[in-house]
């Protein structure tokens, strides 16, 4: 199945998975280092959204590695606000997409660095930055699960 590889090191054939997951590894730790610059009054250009094409396309790779369980707060009381539920790596990436993209397309135009950079670090710590270490989560225990030769739950 040609859409669920891509290209590794050396011309080797690689899955999704086997790749995203550090690259996103990288991403977040590179955003984790971001500094916080004072940013001059300029917004960043706004791209069209098209999510449901983006997710789909994404989900098509993943296939079974998409979805995965999680909660909407990873910490406090055992309420309702905290309970299990099914999301996808999909649309993790596709919120990260959309916030990482304008600053790309912003350097692109000459937009100043120091406003690209604000604007990361910002969604990053408010948004995307959650999307991505879930992403990464989901990913790496199913790496983990097939690198020791079992599913989830031993």
């Amino acid at each position: 199945m040609a859409s669920g590889l891509v290209r590794g090191a050396r011309g080797r054939a690689r899955r999704a998975p086997d790749a995203l997951a550090p690259a996103l590894a990288d991403l977040v730790a590179a955003a984790g280092r971001l500094p916080l610059p004072e940013p001059t009054d300029e917004d960043l250009p706004e791209i069209p959204r098209n999510g449901a094409e983006l997710v789909t396309a994404i989900g098509r790779t993943l296939g079974e590695w998409d979805r995965y369980w999680t909660t909407m707060q990873v910490y406090g009381d055992d309420d309702e606000d905290n309970q299990a539920l099914t999301w996808y790596v999909s649309q993790d990436l596709e919120e990260v997409y959309y916030d990482v993209k304008p600053g790309l397309v912003a350097l692109s135009r000459g937009f100043p660095e120091d406003d690209v950079t604000f604007d990361w670090r910002i969604l990053f710590y408010s948004h995307w930055g959650r999307h991505a270490t879930d992403a990464l989560r989901a990913l790496h225990a199913r790496l983990a699960d097939e690198s020791i030769g079992h599913g989830p739950y031993p």
